[in-house]
């Protein structure tokens, strides 16, 4: 197990989330880090706000539909995993709203090097 997850799950499969705190933002969520880099079908994110799950399938689903709107470049897996790490309380749908809306410029370390998100303002 990842010592990253945020939250786990009691032997009857039920999920638990718990406090998140990132200095800027904090709630109550779960995140399983081993789900997502593993791209399983199992839960790896639940937001603070709902109980709505998410699966690697449906962060790359949401990369998928919105990777030519927000001007990435590269591959949606990346994007994918931009949304998953930068989703600590809200949904990743609410993310990309934000992204959106503040127009930024997000330089973040993957595997291979800096990749950078433009977002383009709506």
């Amino acid at each position: 197990m990842n010592n990253r997850n945020i939250g786990y799950k009691e032997k009857d499969g039920t999920i638990v989330k718990e406090h998140y705190d990132t200095g800027g933002s904090f709630g109550e969520i779960y995140k399983d880090y081993d789900a997502f880099e593993n791209q399983t079908d199992e839960v790896c994110y639940i937001s603070e706000l709902c109980d709505d799950t998410y699966t690697y399938a449906d962060y790359l689903l949401m990369a998928e539909e919105v990777y030519d709107d927000l001007g990435a470049e590269g591959e949606p897996h990346t994007l994918a995993k931009l949304l998953f790490e930068f989703s600590n309380w809200q949904s990743p749908s609410t993310l990309i709203d934000e992204w959106h809306n503040e127009g930024e410029f997000i330089d973040y370390p993957l595997d291979h090097g800096i990749k950078t998100i433009k977002c383009k303002k709506k």
